[in-house]
């Protein structure tokens, strides 16, 4: 679907957008696709601002160097112009293969917890022990209703406070869902799982499920 040029270019309508930034938190290539594309557009600035910079230097020298070697301008941009394509051909055809190769070949099982068993209104205050500085998974079960259109899964700390949330739409919802928390977006305590049903229709948004568990860091 070429979603993460679309994202870059600005081509997503909102909703798209919105939907694709759920997604790529709870998606390893599509992380990965994002962050080599950043670093790209970042690396293509700095190539332009220093070829602007050199524009800029060569007009005030324009009127003491006019002369044979001014035909020469116009091929010296197209040249950059070609090695910024070739160095962009080079990450895509070799650089971005190369660094999702690498990921699969040092992949490491992804810690995971389950509020299946809790209950809705979480009866049990389950106790998770991840990894400090790495991601952790949480699978869930959501209510689904007919009369909800989109569902908000929500991470609130004691004080209500929101540390995370992801929408997860109702094909989604007919199963078990798993919630990728990013690495030390928590700290040590207890948390609740806050799920949101929304309806479009009356702009309804109701709570609906609520799901107690606390982080202990295993040092």
């Amino acid at each position: 679907m070429k979603a993460t040029e679309r994202y870059f270019l600005g081509e997503m309508t909102p909703v798209e957008r919105e939907a694709y930034e759920d997604h790529y938190f709870s998606c390893t290539e599509c992380a990965l696709d994002v962050k080599t594309t950043a670093a790209l557009m970042d690396n293509a600035r700095e190539i332009f601002r220093k070829e602007a910079e050199a524009q800029i230097v060569g007009a005030r020298k324009r009127s003491e160097n006019v002369g044979w070697f001014g035909w020469m301008r116009p091929a010296y941009a197209m040249a950059v112009v070609a090695v910024l394509a070739v160095f962009i051909g080079y990450q895509n055809l070799v650089t971005i293969p190369h660094l999702k190769q690498g990921s699969s070949e040092s992949a490491q099982a992804l810690a995971s917890y389950s509020l299946v068993t809790s209950g809705s209104r979480g009866s049990n205050d389950l106790i998770f022990h991840p990894r400090p500085n790495s991601p952790f998974g949480l699978y869930v079960d959501i209510p689904a209703s007919a009369k909800y259109s989109s569902y908000l899964a929500e991470v609130q700390n004691e004080a209500g406070s929101s540390k995370f949330s992801v929408r997860v739409s109702p094909e989604q919802a007919k199963e078990t869902v798993q919630l990728l928390i990013p690495a030390s977006i928590l700290n040590s305590g207890r948390y609740n799982l806050v799920i949101r049903g929304s309806n479009d229709q009356n702009g309804a948004v109701d709570e609906i499920a609520r799901y107690p568990f606390t982080v202990q860091y295993n040092q």
